[in-house]
């Protein structure tokens, strides 16, 4: 899955998130896969989490990063550096985003295999970064995630993440609840007027559509795929996934 070249789409939402100091995410660009995640967490100090300037010092790094690897044309050697690191400090997100590829490239689960972000492209709605969402009590940082959440709408309007043929929205009731955040506009989509119920109260809203380039489109609103979350869910999106997938290969190829 893995490719030594960026695509053109790529180029342009690197440029477009450097002119808006956008956080941009981690993954394959060339992936057919897209998960987004409802906020970035990170292990730091709380005195480090709870600020909005460093948020933006985060996010460009971010950008700095995959503008040198950009330019060094470095995504095979950056794909292997990532499955290093999520071996060494796995996190029970990635964890489940594992189970879900497994399922949609119907390879079999093992706790020893690390390779999801060779085969998808992971980002957040939001990119203030906490570990947790109930620690925004204060209202710089409320304010600062719902400009970062309107100005990340129209980012997701842009062609690279329009063109993904699976969309796996890990974020839970967050967007639409509170923050008027429009699946069905953002990514071009239309819901199919049910939410499926499993154990353990897992859920899922399957959203159906084209991308820019004329694919058909799956997107599956989730609950966040962390603690709680059932190996049912995460094999049934995987499922419901996999004709996508193999589609999109099948063009691709």
């Amino acid at each position: 899955m893995a490719s030594k070249q960026f695509n053109s789409a790529f180029q342009n939402i690197l440029k477009y998130c450097e002119n808006s100091k956008l956080y941009l995410g981690e993954g394959n660009p060339n992936a057919k896969i897209l998960i987004i995640g409802k906020e970035i967490g990170r292990a730091h100090e709380k005195e480090q989490i709870l600020s909005v300037e460093n948020s933006n010092v985060e996010n460009d790094s971010n950008l700095r990063f995959w503008r040198e690897r950009f330019e060094k044309e470095y995504l095979n050697g950056y794909l292997n550096e990532i499955t290093e690191r999520f071996k060494n400090k796995p996190n029970s997100t990635w964890i489940s985003y594992q189970k879900i590829v497994d399922s949609i490239i119907s390879t079999e689960s093992n706790e020893k295999k690390h390779d999801f972000l060779n085969h998808t492209y992971i980002t957040e709605l939001s990119q203030i970064h906490l570990p947790y969402s109930r620690q925004t009590t204060n209202y710089e940082l409320i304010n600062a995630r719902r400009e970062s959440i309107d100005q990340r709408k129209k980012m997701f309007k842009q062609d690279f993440y329009q063109n993904f043929p699976i969309v796996v929205m890990t974020c839970g009731h967050y967007p639409t609840r509170d923050f008027d955040f429009d699946i069905e506009d953002t990514f071009n989509v239309r819901w199919d007027q049910k939410t499926i119920t499993l154990s353990k109260g897992n859920y899922y809203n399957l959203h159906y559509g084209k991308t820019k380039l004329g694919e058909e489109k799956i997107l599956i609103h989730t609950r966040q795929a962390s603690l709680g979350v059932t190996n049912e869910l995460l094999t049934t999106i995987g499922n419901l996934c996999r004709r996508f997938y193999k589609s999109s290969i099948e063009i691709s190829n």
